[in-house]
């Protein structure tokens, strides 16, 4: 159309937005010379059993943020983005997740963890979503990695997943110890990256006999995005340390009545890696 118009061939310098978008889409086609997609493998819970050993080869603290960070990742259908920040400078209250943003439901024998996301990929205008994740009542739980690690990590404002020298765990440093446990425990890592995790949960959930209208929610895509809601876990992490402190500190709480829809069905179903 534009040479028929009597204008210049298309190009890359192009003045015009949308044919460059255009041009861009066209030239990751493979048929016209662009890349493949990078394959990403995902991460299932076999692949997340496997990895917990190599993943927890560090100092308390930072074993137990990597090993929380990996499974609501994968329990919750999280992007890492969502979690972690690209750079220590790049963390800003307002924006990325932080002590304030988690709450368990009770104060002791905790079911349930909330997890209250700013912003995100298909939430362009901020106006922010709960995530709720139970107890699985089997090692891969996100309720009790993310309760181990809250223990571990104790009372302190600031980015909710740091390190041992309080610094915020970026996505990056976050996928290269992933890849490392990965190689440790015989994968392949340069197949698997952050996505994996919300693609194994959407494998899993599919393989569990979950319906496609599900799966589609719990990943949360633009037109399903949730707002708060009040009626959700109010107990903010602080005062459930404090009532760690006073008795069954350390002591991991038998299920409650809640369950994450996904996982009460997982355990269940066989795994596509096994």
């Amino acid at each position: 159309m534009q040479i028929s118009l009597g204008l210049p061939p298309p190009s890359e310098q192009s003045s015009l937005p949308m044919l460059k978008r255009v041009l861009d889409g066209i030239r990751r086609c493979k048929v016209l010379g662009g890349k493949s997609p990078r394959k990403r493998l995902p991460i299932t819970t076999t692949v997340l059993r496997r990895i917990e050993a190599p993943l927890k080869e560090d100092n308390a603290l930072e074993a137990s943020a990597f090993w929380a960070i990996a499974v609501t990742a994968f329990f919750g259908f999280f992007r890492l983005g969502e979690l972690l920040v690209e750079t220590e400078a790049d963390y800003t209250p307002a924006l990325h997740l932080s002590w304030g943003d988690v709450a368990v439901d009770v104060q002791s024998k905790a079911s349930m963890v909330k997890i209250h996301l700013k912003k995100s990929k298909c939430d362009q205008f901020g106006k922010g979503a709960d995530i709720l994740l139970g107890r699985t009542g089997c090692p891969l739980c996100p309720v009790a990695a993310i309760l181990s690690f809250i223990g571990a990590r104790r009372d302190t404002p600031g980015c909710f997943f740091w390190d041992q020298q309080k610094k915020p765990i970026t996505k990056s440093r976050f996928v290269a110890r992933l890849r490392d446990a990965l190689s440790k425990a015989g994968y392949a890592e340069a197949e698997f990256a952050g996505h994996s995790f919300r693609i194994g949960a959407a494998t899993s959930a599919a393989l569990a006999g979950i319906e496609d209208s599900m799966i589609q929610a719990l990943g949360r895509p633009s037109n399903v995005y949730p707002g708060p809601d009040p009626c959700q876990p109010q107990v903010n992490p602080s005062q459930y340390v404090k009532e760690q402190r006073k008795g069954s500190r350390g002591k991991d709480q038998t299920p409650g009545g809640h369950e994450n829809i996904m996982s009460a069905q997982l355990n269940q179903k066989n795994d596509p890696n096994q």
